[in-house]
């Protein structure tokens, strides 16, 4: 999926929460996998479990600026 995304600017990362918890704590991880969806440093969206069809919706929506949470210059975190 991150090949289809790079030459729109997405990068992908992946956090072993094992090995640094402290980052799952700050973060607000509590299952596996999760999903969080950064803009200019705020994290913009969240998805939890995998749910490939919820992600591309939620990264697809920033990138094409639809999502609601621009329209409100607000960033909260949508589980699901």
């Amino acid at each position: 999926m991150s090949d289809e995304y790079v030459s729109k600017g997405v990068r992908f990362y992946k956090v072993d929460v094992d090995e640094v918890r402290s980052v799952a704590s700050a973060e607000g991880v509590s299952a596996m996998p999760t999903f969080k969806v950064y803009r200019e440093g705020a994290c913009v969206g969240s998805v939890r479990g995998f749910n490939q069809q919820e992600l591309v919706r939620v990264i697809d929506e920033i990138l094409l600026g639809t999502s609601k949470v621009h329209e409100r210059f607000v960033y909260p975190i949508v589980d699901r």
